[in-house]
C-alpha cells in the first residue's frame, strides 16, 4: 500500500466513508420497519404486483431473511480509485452475526495502515445490553438498552452507536435492516428495478438487480439457490463529481458478504460481552491523546532537507527557515482533515503575526496539475491567509518519509536554530490550545525534549482526570 494511499484513506476518506455509506447506501436509516412484538418475527411484506421476475426475485431475498432464525458472514468492504497519482486500492473487513430476537455482534477491522478514525470496532448485543468498544478510546466501553424494536434503525439513531454503525460496518448494517425489518431501504425505489444478467460469485450463480438512484447505481448480488445478498456494489456517480477537483477520476465501492450463512448455529458466547479489568464505562467518549503526540525522534535534531518554491517562483532550501521559530503545516488541496485543521492554525498564527521571532508557513504537497489559483480559491475557502509555498524538487512520499510522517496532515515547530523542536502528525482538534505552548516555550528557550514531554504528559494528565471521573459517575448509577 503506497504512502498516498495512506493520505488519501487515512486524511482524507474519512469523510468519502461517510459520504459512500451514508449518502451513497441511500439513507438507510430511512428504512420503514413493520413493528413486532418480542420474539416475533418481522410482518411479511410482499410487493404489489410480484408477477415481475425483479419482484420474484426480490420478495425471495426479503423472506429468506424474514424467516431466518440467525445469520452470520465476514463481510469485506473493496475500495478502488484511480487518480493522476496512480490505482490504488483499499479493503475493509467486517463481520455480522446475529440471532432473533436481538442478540447481535459486529466487528470492524480497518487494514493497519488505517488512520485512527477508523479503528477497530466491536458491538456486542446480549439480548438486555447492546455494548461497544472502539480502538482510539482505550479503556473505554459504552452500553444502551437493547431496542425491543426497530433494532437496526434504534441502534443507528444512539448518540453513541451511530457513528459506528453508518459510518464503518456497512454491509452489516444493510443486512441488520433486511433481518430486523424485512424491508429495503426506503431510498431503493423497487417499482424502478431491473434485472440484469446473472454472474456468478465463487461459482455460485447470483440474481443482480439494478436500482438507479439520485446517487448512481446499486446492484445487489443474490444467490440464485438462497436468496442470500453476496454482495453489494455502492453509487458512486455523484461521489465522483464531488471528488474530482481533488484528483481522483474514478471510484468504485462494494463488499462482499463472505461466508454469508441464513439459520448459521452460533455459539452462544459469540453475543456475550467480555470487559478487562481497566475498562470503564462511560456515558460519552472520552478522547484521549493521539498517538501522534509521541516524542518524535527527530526532536533535536536538524530539519531534513528539502526545497519549496514560494508563488512569486522563489526556490528556497529549509535551512532558510532557521532564524525564527517556524510552524510548518504540510497539507494538500485533496485533504479534508488538513482544511479542517487550518482555521485552528490560522488563529494561531493571527496571535503571532506581530511577533518578528515567529514564521509560518503552509507547504503544499499538491501535484503541479493543481494550479497556484486553485490553492489560494481553497485556502479562501477555509479562511485561512497562510504565507503558502508548494514542495519541489522530490515527491511527497519522500519528504513525508524523511519526517516519518505516515501521511498528512502533520505539524512541525522548529526552533530559531533551524532544529525540529515538535511534531505531530493528524488532525488535532485542541491544535489552537496546544500550538502556543509549544511556540511560547521555544521562545524562552525551553529545551525541545522537555516541552515536548510537557505537552504530551499536560494531555494525558487530562485524560486521565476525565477517565477517573467517568469511572466514578458509572459506580454512582450501580
Amino acid at each position: 500500500m503506497s504512502l498516498y494511499v495512506r493520505q488519501f484513506f487515512g486524511g482524507f476518506m474519512k469523510p468519502c466513508w461517510t459520504a459512500i455509506v451514508v449518502g451513497v447506501a441511500l439513507g438507510c436509516s430511512g428504512c420503514v420497519d413493520q413493528p413486532a412484538k418480542k420474539g416475533e418475527l418481522p410482518t411479511k411484506v410482499e410487493s404489489p404486483k410480484p408477477s415481475r421476475p425483479v419482484d420474484q426475485v426480490l420478495d425471495r431475498m426479503l423472506a429468506a431473511y424474514r424467516d431466518a432464525k440467525s445469520y452470520r458472514d465476514e463481510a469485506v468492504l473493496l475500495i478502488k480509485i484511480k487518480s493522476p497519482m496512480g490505482d490504488n486500492m483499499g479493503d475493509f473487513d467486517a463481520k455480522l452475526e446475529f440471532q432473533r430476537p436481538n442478540l447481535l455482534r459486529m466487528d470492524f477491522q480497518p487494514p493497519v495502515w488505517m488512520d485512527t478514525d477508523l479503528s477497530p470496532r466491536l458491538i456486542v448485543g446480549d439480548g438486555k445490553k447492546v455494548y461497544a468498544k472502539s480502538a482510539p478510546y482505550e479503556n473505554q466501553f459504552v452500553a444502551v438498552d437493547t431496542p425491543q424494536q426497530n433494532l437496526a434503525d434504534k441502534l443507528a439513531e444512539s448518540k453513541l452507536l451511530g457513528a459506528l454503525l453508518t459510518d464503518e460496518i456497512v454491509g452489516g448494517n444493510f443486512v441488520l435492516r433486511l433481518l430486523a425489518s424485512a424491508q429495503l431501504p426506503a431510498g431503493l425505489d423497487r417499482e424502478k428495478a431491473k434485472l440484469l444478467e446473472k454472474e456468478k460469485i465463487e461459482g455460485d450463480e447470483c440474481n443482480r438487480v439494478q436500482f438507479d438512484t439520485e446517487k448512481g447505481k446499486l446492484v445487489l448480488w443474490i444467490d440464485a439457490k438462497n436468496s442470500v445478498v453476496r454482495r453489494i456494489e455502492f453509487p458512486t456517480t455523484k461521489l465522483l463529481e464531488e471528488m474530482k477537483p481533488k484528483g481522483l477520476t474514478a471510484i468504485e465501492a462494494s463488499v462482499d458478504m463472505n461466508k454469508a450463512e441464513l439459520n448459521a448455529a452460533i455459539p452462544a458466547e459469540r453475543f456475550t460481552w467480555t470487559k478487562d479489568k481497566a475498562d470503564v464505562q462511560v456515558g460519552e467518549w472520552i478522547e484521549p491523546p493521539s498517538g501522534a503526540d509521541v516524542v518524535s525522534k527527530l526532536v533535536g535534531e536538524p530539519v531534513p532537507e528539502f526545497q519549496f518554491i514560494t508563488p512569486s517562483g522563489e526556490k528556497r532550501a529549509s535551512k532558510t527557515l532557521s532564524g525564527k521559530v517556524t510552524v510548518i503545516d504540510f497539507w494538500a488541496t485533496w485533504c479534508v482533515w488538513c482544511l479542517k485543521g487550518m482555521p485552528a492554525v490560522e488563529e494561531v498564527r493571527k496571535k503571532y503575526a506581530e511577533n518578528p521571532k515567529v514564521q509560518f508557513l503552509a507547504l503544499s504537497q499538491d501535484d503541479q496539475e493543481v494550479t497556484n489559483e486553485q490553492i489560494v480559491e481553497t485556502l479562501k475557502r477555509v479562511k485561512a491567509d497562510p504565507p503558502w509555498a508548494r514542495l519541489t524538487g522530490e515527491t511527497p512520499d519522500d519528504l513525508n518519509a524523511k519526517f516519518q510522517f505516515e501521511g498528512i496532515p502533520a505539524l512541525v515547530v522548529l526552533g530559531a536554530d533551524g532544529r525540529v523542536q515538535y511534531v505531530h502528525v493528524g488532525f488535532d482538534p485542541k491544535i489552537a490550545e496546544n500550538l502556543p505552548p509549544v511556540i511560547d516555550g521555544l521562545l524562552a528557550g525551553k529545551d525541545p525534549s522537555v516541552l515536548a514531554k510537557e505537552v504530551h504528559e499536560r494531555k494525558m494528565s487530562d485524560y486521565r482526570r476525565r477517565l477517573e471521573a467517568a469511572r466514578v459517575d458509572a459506580a454512582k448509577e450501580r
